[in-house]
């Protein structure tokens, strides 16, 4: 081999791990740059630490939202269930006094039967009829926070306001009764007992008042504006 060749040889074999050398250390340093914040300070959107907080700041929002929304669909939902067990509540309580507005009309019907077609009544019986008619009637009670529950108009509350008056004056007149004449009374005249005549007086008065009060609380629950039960005089 000529000396020209070697030298070319020579020279080519320290070149190439030169070259090599220089391309590896370039890759190197591109790659650590690349991983440093020193390339992307040449961008104007800002360093790596600016887009990092950046996307937390809106990662973090978008969690922040999904959970208002979700709170929010919660108090939705319990507002309605609320007022959907109001709603429930409520119509509970006026088919209760629609319920009362009925016994305080089936009292006339019931005390009307006791006496037949001559106008005559059994002592004993009537007397037992009045002690039914106090436990029945007597456990019907509306106080104010009931009536104020109710939300009935102004018609409705008017009824049952008369109504519970009449309840009232039925009740008194069935204990005056039952104290005048007691059971061991031996004769009784239902036509000289001004109790017995009052009674009856006030047993209408209750009759239409419950009547009423039974249509004031279907037409609230029903919409009905006429109806109610069958007429308790029928």
């Amino acid at each position: 081999m000529d000396t020209k060749v070697k030298t070319t040889l020579s020279q080519g074999s320290i070149t190439f791990p030169f070259f090599s050398g220089l391309l590896l250390g370039g890759a190197i340093t591109t790659i650590a740059l690349l991983g440093s914040h020193i390339p992307l300070k040449c961008f104007d959107a800002g360093n790596a630490a600016d887009w990092l907080a950046a996307i937390g700041t809106w990662v973090i929002g978008a969690g922040a939202m999904k959970i208002a929304y979700d709170a929010n669909a919660k108090r939705k939902q319990d507002v309605e269930a609320e007022n959907l067990a109001e709603l429930q509540r409520r119509e509970i309580a006026l088919r209760l006094v629609g319920t009362d507005a009925l016994t305080a009309q089936m009292f006339e019907r019931n005390l009307n039967s006791e006496f037949d077609d001559e106008g005559n009544v059994d002592f004993a019986d009537i007397r037992l009829f009045f002690e039914i008619a106090q436990k029945k009637l007597g456990a019907i009670r509306w106080d104010s926070e009931h009536k104020a529950s109710l939300r009935l108009g102004a018609g409705g509350l008017e009824a049952m306001l008369r109504t519970e008056h009449h309840l009232l004056a039925v009740l008194d007149f069935c204990e005056r009764f039952l104290s005048k004449y007691p059971a061991h009374l031996r004769s009784y005249d239902p036509e000289k007992c001004q109790l017995m005549e009052w009674m009856r007086e006030s047993a209408s008065d209750l009759t239409k008042a419950g009547e009423d009060l039974e249509k004031a609380v279907r037409r609230d629950l029903f919409g009905e504006e006429v109806g109610g039960s069958d007429d308790p005089h029928g």
